[in-house]
């Protein structure tokens, strides 16, 4: 009887087994529909009444803030320059061997350099002045200015305009700076032989302002906008990012950079991207008439294709956007190299400050998220380096090279490295900006060697590609796959041990005179090869063969610059440096920590005057030209006129 029982419930279940093979399986059972309103919520993915609140104040906050920059791309700036009276005219100047025929002043020629004094004029301080002549023959044309104090050497050939087939017109500026007010001629040298025309001259003050309380409502708003999103979202560190980036930038922007920065090699980068957003090319011939063509400007040359800028042409590309930016600040004028020169120093400090907030993200991730140390190390970057003194107001291609480098870190720290790819062209374009920017992607590359191989097909292929674009940019715009400037043709180690010890501690370029912080980037090297960390022993590498290779170059010590210019490409690297430092710091005793704790603050504290000086007096850069320092490189030895203390 068991046995029939045990048989009949085996059978059942076989029979149940096999009715469930046969039968359609079960429909998984669906949510209800949702309303429009509980989609709503989820997308927003709150519920409470009051966040929903909070949500459409900050939306509305957003939209005031775009209509009141949308305000402001209609502002009239047309007010915003002022030109005064003409103080000295061709009827009240001249009082040298000239001789009057009818309105002009005929100068006889002569086999020696033939120049004309003006009467005495005054000049005041923190005061920009040009000087106008018009000269028959196109002939080449100096001008200097002496007062009871010396000769002003920080005269700048500013244009050479062509007013017709035998007429030229030059145009000279002086900033007084902190000159002392005092009675002050200016001359006239010509080099020609044949008799030359003066048809008029021109001395006039010119001040060019930008409307200073419509930034600072920008500011005002943004920073606003920025405090409420933190408040909102404070775990957010991308809105932390952006309050690190505008409150650096407001700095920047209160500091009172000299324009002569952007006077030198970089002053065609604006020029070069208003081409790029007018006519779609690199090409400067509509420059001609306005800034002046070879052989009269070194910075231009002249190829059967047209007038190109002889510095590459990366940092125009980025500072595009930027350019297009500061043209509703200044409008169309007739004043066009202050234009320039105020865009190139509003470009230059948007970049300086929007590397401020990437560098943020990037010490945050290499951190482990500690916010406080972050936040310091990304004040280090902005305020105790050469961003402040060269980058807070100067647009240089290591200004671009800078915030690229900054992004490229980012890309590799972030998303536990499934960004690693898209560094390639960040660094393609970062050697676009300055070649030299090839020695950090030989460095990056290492880095991804080593830790990331799955990725590195991918990152190849990115950067065969972009790198590809750029060859056959070059190609079709000037004729050959590599312009001349990327050859290194400067790089000659004639002076490479003088270089080596002076890039680090000559008392007017060296790198821990001016940024004294770098030496404990320098104990984060030594941490970083001892304790093997890929990272940072890559980036360590990268800093030692950057110093050696701007070593190589002829004129090592920058020319024009203010402290140790090649090395501020290398200012993200000196910071993240010091990341491993900190890590160490958190190990030492309590008695080292106090110890490396007043080096730290010492070192710090005359980094950050040494730069403040850099970025807010006059003095700091008239050092170079009084005397030349390229005609005098002895100078960057000289411990009684050290640069930063000028003027003190």
């Amino acid at each position: 009887m068991a046995k029939r029982s045990k048989r009949s419930r085996t059978l059942k279940q076989h029979g149940e087994d096999l009715h469930r093979q046969a039968s359609p399986p079960e429909a998984p059972k669906r949510s209800p529909a949702l309303t429009l309103r509980e989609k709503t919520l989820r997308i927003l993915r709150v519920a409470p009444r009051s966040s929903r609140l909070l949500i459409l104040r900050d939306l509305a906050t957003l939209t005031c803030l775009i209509a009141f920059l949308a305000w402001l791309s209609t502002w009239d700036n047309e007010r915003q320059f002022v030109k005064t009276p003409p103080l000295v005219t061709l009827d009240s100047i001249f009082d040298g061997p000239v001789h009057r025929v009818g309105r002009d002043l005929v100068i006889n020629g002569k086999n020696e350099c033939c120049s004309v004094a003006s009467t005495s004029i005054m000049l005041r301080k923190q005061t920009r002045y040009r000087v106008t002549v018009q000269a028959s023959g196109d002939p080449e044309l100096h001008l200097d200015f002496w007062g009871a104090s010396g000769k002003y050497d920080d005269v700048e050939r500013e244009v050479q305009l062509t007013a017709g087939p035998k007429t030229g017109s030059h145009r000279f500026t002086i900033d007084s700076g902190d000159a002392p007010e005092e009675p002050v001629s200016f001359r006239l040298f010509f080099l020609d032989k044949r008799p030359i025309r003066i048809e008029n001259v021109l001395l006039e003050e010119v001040q060019f302002s930008v409307p200073q309380w419509t930034l600072l409502l920008i500011w005002a708003f943004a920073v606003a906008l920025v405090l409420l999103f933190a408040l909102r979202y404070r775990d957010r560190p991308v809105i932390w990012a952006a309050g690190v980036g505008l409150v650096v930038t407001a700095v920047y922007f209160a500091v009172p950079i000299p324009q002569t920065a952007n006077v030198g090699d970089n002053f065609w980068y604006v020029p070069t991207s208003e081409s790029l957003l007018r006519d779609h090319d690199l090409e400067l011939s509509e420059y001609k008439n306005t800034f002046g063509v070879p052989p009269h400007d070194w910075r231009i040359k002249q190829t059967e294709r047209g007038f190109y800028s002889v510095f590459p042409f990366g940092t125009s590309l980025i500072a595009a956007p930027l350019v297009f930016l500061g043209r509703n600040f200044t409008g169309d004028h007739d004043s066009e190299p202050d234009r320039s020169l105020f865009l190139a120093a509003f470009t230059g400090r948007l970049l300086a400050g929007l590397a401020a907030g990437i560098m943020y993200l990037v010490l945050l991730h290499l951190t482990g998220g500690r916010r406080l140390v972050g936040l310091l190390l990304s004040a280090c970057f902005a305020f105790y380096t050469s961003q402040l003194s060269i980058h807070a107001g100067g647009l240089w291609s290591h200004n671009a090279a800078s915030l690229l480098l900054c992004v490229a870190l980012y890309l590799l720290v972030a998303a536990q490295g499934r960004l690693v790819a898209f560094v390639a062209p960040v660094l393609v374009l970062a050697c676009v900006v300055r070649p030299d920017s090839t020695i950090w992607a030989l460095a990056i590359t290492a880095y991804i060697i080593w830790c990331h191989r799955t990725s590195f097909l991918a990152y190849c292929s990115l950067f065969a590609l972009s790198s590809l674009i750029f060859f056959a940019y070059c190609y079709t715009t000037f004729g050959i796959p590599v312009p001349e400037y990327y050859r290194g043709g400067g790089m000659t180690g004639e002076h490479l041990w003088e270089a080596l010890i002076g890039n680090l501690l000559s008392p007017n370029r060296g790198l821990f005179v001016f940024t004294p912080i770098a030496l404990f980037s320098v104990y984060g090297m030594y941490l970083a090869f001892r304790k093997w960390q890929p990272l940072y022993t890559c980036l360590a590498v990268g800093a030692i063969l950057h110093w050696i290779s701007i070593s190589m170059f002829r004129h090592w010590w920058a020319g024009y610059s203010y402290g140790p210019r090649f090395f501020a490409l290398l200012t993200p690297l000196l910071i993240v440096l010091l990341v491993p430092v900190q890590d160490a710091f958190r190990e030492m005793s309590r008695r080292a920590r106090v110890i490396v704790l007043v080096l730290f603050c010492l070192t710090a504290s005359w980094s950050l005057f040494v730069h403040i000086r850099g970025a807010t007096s006059w003095e700091t850069h008239l050092w170079n030209s009084n005397p030349n320092v390229d005609e005098h490189p002895e100078r960057i030895w000289d411990w009684t006129d050290w640069q930063p203390l000028r003027g003190l």
